[in-house]
């Protein structure tokens, strides 16, 4: 909830960072989350655009069930940008990658907060000459390659890229901005003119986010049910040794339900563009398999 209005927090990222445990607070603020004897070490972060940091030790955790965190709003100092007169109208330029061939999806029904981020750089096959930053966001673009769900919602993030690791750090941009669609196929825009988004660097990450509450993770699970029970002969049963364990999974024939984003798989956009993506709100950044198709427009 917010500090001073009590007001219920819709979308704050919780989890425990580079861990497979994170999620997403539903649109009336209430959340829940499981985590194992394990982690009892570890805090539990609770993260919102806008909004100040909340750090918690699990083992500090009250032992009932319900919990109440209140976020306090963070000030934000906005930089000082000179307008000056010009009878030239504002060249456009349109960066990332147009390619599409295929999707990506990492929701799932228990985890929340994954997400997929796209190194924009003004360099081949989307260089201009002429550009120079900084620049203003108008308009970004996500190419949606398959949605099963009755309408679904993306939040987009501008993240600044890590100097030492070159992976997605930090959001220098703080306002969540979320597009409610129920497009089948194709691409949904953003309109970021109102918002004056001013970046600096020449080289950030441009990420979208899957905001999946509980009610939507469920009728994921359902979706996967109903296919199941349609058509037993086009699922199967299989294992996988993961810290070696044998853990059982399904095979889904042709079917993958939830909202699955454009892709690029191919040598030149993966040989091109830089992708990386995280199973959950603060799940540890892995290099992404393939490159998510999505524009941005800058001017």
């Amino acid at each position: 909830m917010d500090h001073s209005t009590k007001r219920p927090l819709a979308y704050v990222n919780i989890g425990i960072l580079n861990s497979p445990i994170g999620t997403i607070s539903n649109e009336d603020g209430t959340f829940s989350i499981r985590i194992p004897p394990t982690h009892t070490g570890d805090s539990l972060i609770f993260s919102m655009l806008g909004y100040e940091r909340q750090v918690i030790q699990v083992r500090l955790l009250p032992d009932k069930s319900d919990l109440t965190i209140y976020l306090k709003e963070k000030p934000t100092t906005l930089e000082t940008v000179t307008i000056e007169g010009s009878q030239k109208k504002a060249k456009a330029y349109q960066l990332g990658n147009r390619y599409s061939k295929g999707g990506l999806i990492y929701c799932d029904s228990v985890a929340a907060g994954s997400a997929i981020a796209l190194l924009i750089e003004n360099k081949y096959p989307s260089f201009h000459e002429d550009l120079v930053f900084p620049v203003f966001a108008a308009e970004a673009r996500l190419f949606i390659n398959r949605n099963t769900m009755d309408s679904f919602k993306v939040r987009i993030r501008f993240l600044s890229k890590d100097q030492k690791t070159g992976l997605p750090g930090r959001d220098f941009f703080h306002q969540s901005i979320v597009v409610t669609s129920s497009i089948r196929q194709g691409w949904i825009s953003f309109d970021l003119m109102p918002y004056r988004i001013l970046i600096q660097d020449s080289s950030f990450f441009l990420a979208f986010e899957w905001i999946m509450g509980e009610r939507d993770r469920l009728n994921l699970l359902n979706q996967y049910y109903e296919y199941r029970t349609q058509n037993p002969d086009k699922v199967t049963a299989d294992t996988v040794i993961v810290d070696g364990k044998k853990v059982g999974y399904r095979n889904y024939y042709q079917f993958q339900a939830g909202t699955s984003f454009g892709v690029s798989p191919i040598p030149f956009s993966m040989q091109n563009y830089s992708c990386y993506y995280r199973l959950n709100s603060f799940g540890e950044w892995m290099r992404a398999p393939a490159i998510l198709t999505a524009r941005l427009l800058v001017k």
